[in-house]
């Protein structure tokens, strides 16, 4: 029987063909959106102000009281200075003729994803930077008594509590600590309804002890010990202050390689903490689940 010719035989011959293209996928997180915004306005200098004033004290008095305790007023400046991020990247203008158009269009949103990645990660390091005590510990298990306890903290402070909305963001390693404790109980028995069935059936998400709880897999996690420093704070102790809207800008080189065009995505910003008491870190461990 007479042997074909296959596309072996010719495969010198032969395009190749990208028929699909990808993003490397980035971890879901939104920092940004946990906390309070603020835009620092055009000519109001490079930093974003606020000032706080201390309380007063009221005391009892009489028909006969003299009141010689004049209080005087104080004030507390607090401020954040944005600074800004960039990346740049560049293409011939060959490669941009020779790619698939799929290709081009992932490539497109690389820088975005990158941009977008570094605010959240900013976020997560803000957190990091609060002076107040860790609580949990290291190769401990998350659970809702850690997250009650640092609402608790941030609610019930002395020198200023911190209101409502709460923030939980943890690792997804962390969080499944979390499904545990509310699937654990559930043993063998056939369940249909209330909040044990509804873990079960969608995932762990929404409050614990008013606080709502995110997933962020970019919070990092100690390669020497498995753990990680999960946050939870009052949406008005951390604030983001922007000096601009993330901007994407092209320059041609025309002789550069036979042509070419840099593309730079340009964003100006940064996290400050309004009170450390209102954000507190939660260390536990956050090693793989394996069941």
């Amino acid at each position: 029987m007479p042997t074909p010719t296959t596309t072996q035989d010719v495969d010198n011959s032969l395009p190749t063909m990208i028929s699909s293209a990808r993003l490397v996928r980035e971890q879901e997180g939104d920092m940004p959106g946990l906390v309070e915004r603020r835009t620092l306005g055009k000519g109001v200098g490079t930093a974003w102000h606020e000032v706080s004033y201390s309380k007063l004290t009221a005391m009892a008095v009489t028909e006969t009281t003299e009141n010689n305790n004049i209080q005087r007023l104080s004030d507390t400046d607090f401020s954040v200075t944005p600074s800004m991020i960039q990346i740049a990247t560049m293409m011939s203008d060959k490669v941009v003729r020779n790619m698939t158009k799929n290709g081009l269009r992932e490539v497109a949103a690389l820088g975005q994803n990158a941009m977008q990645r570094k605010k959240n990660e900013d976020g997560l390091t803000t957190i990091d930077s609060t002076s107040t005590t860790q609580l949990g510990s290291a190769g401990a298990v998350m659970s809702f008594g850690l997250v009650a306890a640092a609402v608790s903290n941030i609610s019930g402070n002395t020198t200023e509590p911190g209101h409502q909305p709460y923030r939980f963001v943890a690792h997804p390693f962390q969080m499944k600590d979390i499904y545990d404790q509310f699937t654990a109980p559930v043993g063998t028995y056939d369940i249909s309804e209330g909040a044990s069935f509804r873990v079960f059936k969608e995932g762990f998400k929404g409050m614990i002890n008013t606080a709502q709880a995110f997933e962020n897999g970019d919070l990092s996690i100690d390669s020497s010990t498995d753990d990680a420093k999960a946050g939870v704070f009052a949406k008005e102790g951390i604030v983001l202050v922007e000096e601009m809207s993330p901007r994407m800008e092209t320059e041609r080189k025309p002789g550069t390689g036979g042509g070419a065009t840099i593309v730079y995505h340009t964003d100006s910003y940064a996290y400050g903490i309004r009170q450390n008491q209102w954000v507190r870190e939660v260390i536990s461990d956050a090693t793989a689940p394996t069941s």
